[in-house]
């Protein structure tokens, strides 16, 4: 399960990826967004499906 201040992060990213018509992000654009603390397997897994069912891959850079 995401917590409510990384989905909020997210939903602004994939909304912004869908206003410049990117569907590809890099992993530094999604650690840009994303909270200054460790997150588990789980979320980072969470994170990567959630983007990924809204059609927006991660690439490395």
């Amino acid at each position: 399960m995401i917590p409510d201040d990384i989905k909020q992060a997210l939903a602004k990213l994939v909304e912004t990826a869908r206003d410049t018509r990117r569907f590809a992000l890099t992993t530094g654009e999604l650690n840009a967004v994303l909270p200054d603390r460790d997150l588990s397997n789980a979320e980072v897994e969470d994170i990567y499906n959630f983007l990924w069912e809204h059609g927006i891959e991660i690439e490395e850079g």
